[in-house]
């Protein structure tokens, strides 16, 4: 298995999925991942726009590695 060496990720045109900020309302056209949607056409997770994206700031790594 490859892993990316810390670089950005592509972003993804996401457009069609008719997506807006989960806290303004901004509608998103890109992100870095391909959200997971429900069977109804909304969002499995709320999504941000660059502004009020959440910052991980007590990220901590899973596993033992």
């Amino acid at each position: 298995m490859a892993y990316d060496q810390g670089g950005p990720r592509p972003m993804q045109d996401v457009t069609s999925l008719n997506l807006t900020c989960a806290t303004c309302g901004t509608p998103i056209t890109e992100l870095p991942f391909l959200p997971q949607m429900n069977p109804d056409g909304t969002p499995a997770r709320p999504v941000y726009c660059r502004e009020h994206k959440p910052q991980r700031k007590d990220f901590r790594p899973r596993g033992r590695f």
